[in-house]
């Protein structure tokens, strides 16, 4: 607002500020019975005080106040800034003696005009006093700044007091371009005049703490501050209007007490300790609020904010008429808006984001919490990121939400009890039309989108509710009253199981959750993919005995919802004709289940026992003690469905003179496993029970105790335990001894006569096999010379996990025998050779370049032989190098995640490694069935493999006193057992450094792609370290993550979603030159946006037990270590052990 101070004297205080509010059209009628309340737009108002016309200026003076003057006592007229005033004493002395002598007879208004030409800097040039005449005049006081002066305001410090005193006869006091500090703004307004006011104008007011802050009281008068700066502020206010236009306030703390109005326009409220306001109305426009901890406005007509900006703001609006909050936007965290007690609540056209996970600690229960209201009407508001609910109400009477927003909450709606306020109003309403829920989340509380209780009139309309979870009703939970829900989606909404809390108490209604409903209404709505432990799109309960009617009606679309029990699209806890209200215009899903639709109501149609039980009756059977039995049931639903799972385990109850022992089906519909014990010989029967709880389900069966069986005696196993067991016959079991001793002799007799032929034969045959063994010891020979010696502790660990073949080859060479002086400790002598001839080779499984890879038996054990080809002319060549490295190295390896190595076999022309067979190949197999779909790998199996492959390399690096570095890391050299283990193998290139020492880089090197920067290039970090396999492993990651080729991928839509490939250069043979000036894998999105989108389409497809959020969090973590790992700066890459605690903190976190 515009203020001027005209000839009259007033300022232009009469205007008012108008905004509108949208109630709902006519056919937005909310309810029948307040029609004509809602039927039109209504212009809300805050009508400003008109004041009374001032009387006519009788004069003007004009005063200069220079503090420096001398004063020489004599009274004198300082309307010269060449002659002014030493105080403003003097110059009010001077209008009481002007105006009683030569106005006394006349009435009016006196205006005086005070120029500071310089500062006031103490109290002793306050205190200025007006004495009040005889006359009927009232005085204005205006204090300005004298311009010339240094172009600075001059700065008032009264430390404490003010600058003019009170005066009966002062109607208006403006401060006009001033600094003031510790002074005191102030006058006492008796009813004087009906335009009293303090105004101030383009100052600066502030202290340097509480105690020496500007304070402003304005009792009995308007107050006006425009386009000024307040900092450290006490404002107090009694009555009249207050206004504020174009200010900064902040750090200070305002109180208006039974004030007409406050009006802010276009104010910035900055870090304000507080606002108190009581029977005041209040309008903000245009204005920023800033760090205010508590607005709270009491007893009040009318509070609105219009186009407002607010932040880390608390609004405690109580006991009112309206309150309303429109075209504003609500941004930063631990933004609350309290109301109470408040008839009318409009929010409307506003914008809330708030993004706190550690919100503020207050009583507060959601962003805006409602209590005593008798209409809350919410439109086109947007309610984002909060860490409480969007919107908490108790005791209303009509709620209305229309064309809202409510995203990624802790909780949407929720409505704790509706009352009816309105005289003459019968139904109390909830209706929520074309609003979108997403992602709102209640741990442990019900109704991730809406939780409404009972109430007349719930009217759900044209809205849509996506990855919504809640305990039960992932999205609604309505309890009581009447609903109807109609033309709305929901989909992937969840409801969870709650631990600690009674089974079947949670994980109901993955979209909607009816309790106790009179009448209930769903039509023209789609359910997909949602998700729960019963109902997985609706869940009904009854436990109230009212009974259904026709009025009750369900017309569904059921598409791919699952629930883990029971059924998938609708559950009902009442056994009543439902299909008599059930009509499903589709259901679709059967693959997850027969249970689309599925009652509590579940009864035995039979039962059967395994062959060996003796049945005499239905329920009757003939056991002897410890016979073992299996019993299955027969259950089926209301509708006749077999049910093949139940939720909680069936409940064995027997006598007390009868011990048993059961283990039931996983699915909980059998028993597969029972037996009993009696405690007493004289047990000849006894009954036991089988209950079904949450059932009323149960059957007791009949036990005949019988005699053991014949061969078979009843023995005591512990105090008061008799069991049938085996009877052991001595008297034929001697005479059997002896005899088949003497067979034995005999037999041995034969068996010397052959063992004395065939050591003629082997002797032969050893002479044809000579020269073989004689080049198995030059190979062995090798290899022992090539074999390391690694830490005590290492060593140890593998004596324990020695494979017998190492226990049993001992070298014919060697004469010193166990008992030698030197050792008094057991000797084991190193062998590597395994005969040929103890190997049955299978079937080829795979060629490499130096040879065959074959599936062999030895010793009964699955084992895998590679090849290589030969010349015993040539030994020394590169082949035979790597070979015999790779075999010294696995020899002295044991560990989970390394091959198992078992020894070498030769042949005329071939030599065969002969170790550990992993059934499932090699990881780069894995990788692309996976990629076209033929067998796929979560990602729990992922980082398994990878958890594994780096506790193996974590290993092989911790080695003492030499490490080993693989050099040559990638999925072909990755094994995975049946199980999905994996296991890091081929060490034909691996090199030995020491641990407190890097070595210089040789040839030989690693697979192209998977070659770290500083192996390909020139750099001064061209030296051996561990850091070379880390890079490998990060390749590794990506191709595993990803299943594409890390650089030759311009063809795949998936990693160039975003953005197009770079087709400039399709040739590998350039690749390392750019690897070395940074290149690195492309990872498909840049943003959250894009990532989300990305694993949506990606990822989530084949994960269905990770919700949205766990998903980026896992990929985002999962990237993160990736990019650590191929740093181009090998300092910068983390060791396998921070890798491996890092993979499994992951692990756990997100799949154990």
């Amino acid at each position: 607002m515009d203020s001027t101070i005209s000839e009259r004297g007033g300022s232009d205080l009469s205007k008012t500020s108008i905004f509108t509010t949208r109630y709902p059209h006519n056919d937005d009628n909310v309810d029948g019975t307040t029609k004509s309340r809602f039927t039109t737009h209504s212009q809300i108002q805050l009508q400003v005080r008109t004041f009374a016309t001032p009387p006519t200026i009788q004069k003007t003076f004009k005063f200069y106040i220079h503090e420096n003057v001398r004063y020489d006592g004599d009274m004198k007229n300082c309307n010269s800034s060449l002659d002014p005033c030493f105080l403003m004493d003097h110059a009010l002395a001077f209008v009481t003696s002007d105006v009683t002598q030569n106005l006394q007879q006349q009435t009016g208004r006196i205006r005086i005009q005070f120029y500071l030409m310089t500062n006031v800097s103490s109290s002793y040039y306050c205190h200025n006093s007006l004495e009040e005449s005889s006359g009927k005049f009232t005085y204005e006081i205006h204090v300005f700044a004298f311009e010339p002066l240094d172009q600075q305001r001059p700065q008032v410090h009264c430390q404490g007091a003010g600058l003019i005193k009170n005066s009966q006869q002062v109607v208006k006091l403006t401060f006009n371009n001033l600094t003031l500090y510790d002074t005191f703004i102030g006058m006492s307004f008796n009813s004087v005049s009906d335009d009293a006011l303090i105004e101030i104008n383009s100052c600066t007011l502030n202290g340097p703490g509480r105690q020496a802050s500007v304070i402003i009281s304005s009792r009995g008068a308007n107050l006006r501050i425009v386009h000024s700066q307040l900092s450290s502020m006490n404002v107090a206010s009694k009555e009249g209007i207050m206004v504020f236009e174009k200010s900064i306030i902040s750090d200070s703390f305002l109180d208006f007490i039974d004030t007409t109005s406050i009006i802010f326009t276009a104010c910035t409220l900055d870090r304000s300790t507080g606002i108190q306001s009581a029977g005041s109305s209040v309008h903000m426009e245009f204005c920023t609020l800033h760090h205010v901890p508590e607005f709270n406005v009491e007893k009040f007509s009318f509070v609105a904010l219009h186009q407002c900006s607010l932040t880390n703001t608390r609004l405690l609006i109580s006991f009112g008429n309206e309150f309303v909050i429109q075209f504003s936007n609500v941004t930063g965290s631990n933004n609350l808006f309290t109301v109470k007690g408040v008839v009318s609540v409009i929010i409307q056209h506003n914008n809330i984001y708030d993004t706190d996970v550690s919100p503020l600690e207050t009583d507060s229960r959601a962003i805006f919490d409602m209590v005593l209201s008798d209409y809350v009407y919410v439109y086109q508001t947007n309610i984002i990121g909060s860490p409480r609910r969007a919107i908490y109400i108790d005791e209303a009477n009509t709620i209305f939400f229309r064309e809202s927003n409510f995203i990624n909450n802790r909780g949407g709606i929720f409505i704790n009890k509706l009352v009816r306020f309105t005289s003459g109003v019968e139904r109390n309403v909830v209706r929520i039309w074309s609003c979108l829920f997403m992602n709102n989340t209640v741990s442990g509380g019900d109704g991730g989108a809406a939780n409404i209780p009972k109430a007349d009139v719930i009217h759900i309309y044209s809205s849509t509710f996506i990855d919504n979870t809640a305990a039960n009703g992932g999205a609604i939970y309505l309890n009581q009253g009447s609903a109807e829900v109609d033309n709305c989606t929901f989909s992937n909404n969840v409801a969870r199981l709650v631990t600690g809390v009674t089974i079947g108490k949670t994980g109901n209604g993955g979209a909607i959750y009816l309790k106790d409903m009179d009448y209930i209404n769903i039509g023209n709505t789609n359910f997909i993919q949602n998700r729960a432990i019963r109902g997985g799109a609706v869940y009904m309960l009854k436990e109230k005995d009212s009974g259904f009617n026709d009025d009750i009606r369900f017309n569904l679309n059921c598409m791919d919802n699952t629930a883990t029990y029971l059924g998938h699209c609708f559950y009902s806890e009442q056994s009543v004709p439902l299909f008599r209200y059930l009509n499903f215009t589709k259901i679709r899903g059967s693959q997850v289940g027969n249970y689309q639709v599925a009652t509590s109501f579940i009864s035995l149609t039979g039962w059967s026992f395994s062959k060996n039980a003796t049945q005499t009756r239905e329920s009757k059977l003939s056991l002897y003690p410890g016979q073992v039995i299996s019993i299955y049931f027969g259950i089926v639903d209301y509708f006749g469905q077999n049910i093949t799972n139940l939720q909680q385990q069936p409940i064995l109850m027997v006598n007390d003179d009868v011990l048993s022992t059961v283990s039931f089906s996983r699915n909980n519909i059998s028993i597969e496993r029972l037996y009993f014990e009696i405690r007493d010989e004289s047990v000849k029967h006894f009954n036991f029970s089988v209950a079904f709880p949450g059932t009323s389900m149960s059957v007791t069966f009949e036990v005949n105790v019988q005699d053991c069986l014949p061969g078979f005696i009843l023995s005591t196993i512990s105090a008061s335990r008799l069991i049938c067991q085996k009877d052991v016959a001595w008297p034929i079991i001697i005479p059997l001894i002896v005899v088949g001793s003497l067979l034995v002799f005999a037999l041995g007799i034969f068996i010397g006569i052959g063992l004395l032929y065939c050591g003629w034969r082997i002797a032969s045959r050893l002479r044809r096999l000579n020269q073989r063994e004689k080049a198995e010891k030059k190979l062995e020979k090798k290899l022992l010379d090539k074999k390391f010696i690694f830490s005590e502790d290492h060593i140890e660990l593998s004596s324990d996990l020695q494979t017998k073949l190492l226990d049993s080859y001992i070298d014919p060479t060697d004469s010193s025998g166990s008992g030698g002086k030197k050792d008094k400790k057991p000797q084991k002598k190193d062998t590597f050779i395994i005969p040929i001839d103890s190997i049955d080779v299978i079937k080829k499984i795979g060629e490499g370049a130096n040879g065959i890879v074959y599936l062999g038996k030895w010793s009964g054990t699955d084992v895998a032989l590679k090849s290589l080809k030969f010349d015993n002319s040539n030994d020394s060549n590169q082949d035979n190098e790597e070979f015999e490295t790779e075999a010294a190295l696995l020899s002295d390896l044991r560990h989970p995640s390394i091959v198992n190595f078992f020894g070498v076999a030769m042949s005329q022309s071939v030599k065969y490694m002969v170790v550990e067979f992993l059934s499932k190949g090699s990881l780069d197999k894995a990788i692309y069935n996976s990629k076209i779909g033929k067998e796929i790998l979560s990602l729990e199996t992922k980082i398994s493999i990878l958890k594994s492959v780096s506790s193996g390399m974590s290993y092989l690096h911790s080695l003492k006193p030499y490490a080993i570095i693989h050099r040559d890391l990638k999925p072909a050299n990755i094994l995975l057992d049946g199980a999905m283990n994996a296991k890091v193998s081929d060490f034909g290139l691996s090199k030995l450094v020491s641990t407190n020492a890097t070595a210089t880089m040789t040839t030989n090197l690693g697979t192209l792609f998977y070659m770290s920067p500083e192996i390909l290039g020139d750099s001064d970090e061209n030296s051996i370290t561990t850091k070379l396999d880390v890079y490998s492993f990060a390749i590794i990651m990506y191709e595993l993550f990803f299943e594409e080729n890390p650089y030759l991928n311009i063809h795949s839509e998936k990693i160039h979603r975003f953005t197009s490939p770079d087709i400039s250069d399709k040739s590998c043979f350039n690749i390392p030159a750019k690897v070395i000036k940074g290149l690195r894998p492309k990872i498909p999105f840049s943003n959250e946006e894009e990532q989300r989108v990305w694993i949506s389409e990606y990822i989530r497809p084949r994960e269905h037990y990770l919700d949205n959020d766990d998903l980026f969090e896992l990929t985002s973590q999962y990237l993160h270590l990736m990019i650590q790992c191929w740093s181009g700066k090998s300092q910068h890459r983390p060791d396998f052990s921070s890798v491996t605690t890092t993979l499994s903190n992951m692990y756990n976190k997100f799949f154990d």
